[in-house]
């Protein structure tokens, strides 16, 4: 998969870019920041890092090591954390959070439809996966281009499954790409 260095969003002054040893502190604040907002619906993020040395690591040698990581910036504020990691059958699943202080503006929806028009330029397809109580990632979902497929059984419990349809039409040509 391409590692693009920047996405671009519909939204000027908001772009994904790709998680860089720079951003280790300002990530493990955010998320030391944001525990018990992050720790909803059984997600790892939180407890995956615990420390900044545990972020630093997450940057260097992520896992798996062809994930795209990227973080969600409007301007000069880092909001969040978008990532697409290939998976089986050349098919991405697609994750997100955005911090606490940041809900309710679009970056979730915004950063969604910019690295789920990215992926499926990159993979056969694209797929995201929630916790059935996550009500407001599956608006998140619906409002990005995917539709609901089915509720899966993982060692984890139940998730639901959605795969990437495509952004609405009106949105496609604000969408950029810069390496």
């Amino acid at each position: 998969m391409i590692q693009p260095r920047f996405l671009g969003t519909e939204r000027d002054g908001v772009i994904l870019k790709r998680l860089t040893l720079d951003d280790a502190p300002v990530l493990f604040d955010t998320i030391d920041a944001n525990r018990e907002h992050l720790s909803q619906y059984g997600e790892p993020t939180s407890r995956n890092n615990p420390t900044l040395d545990y972020v630093t690591d997450s940057i260097v040698a992520p896992d798996p090591p062809d994930a795209l990581q990227m973080g969600i910036w409007d301007r000069d504020e880092f909001v969040g954390v978008i990532n697409a990691t290939p998976g089986p059958n050349n098919i991405a699943t697609i994750g997100y959070w955005v911090a606490e202080e940041n809900q309710k503006n679009g970056y979730a929806t915004i950063a969604t439809r910019s690295m789920a028009e990215f992926a499926r330029g990159e993979f056969r397809g694209v797929q995201a996966q929630v916790a059935p109580e996550n009500n407001r990632s599956k608006r998140v979902l619906a409002r990005s281009g995917f539709m609901f497929l089915f509720p899966m059984h993982t060692s984890q419990g139940i998730i639901e499954l959605f795969h990437f349809i495509g952004v609405p039409a009106n949105l496609d040509s604000s969408l950029k790409s810069t390496q």
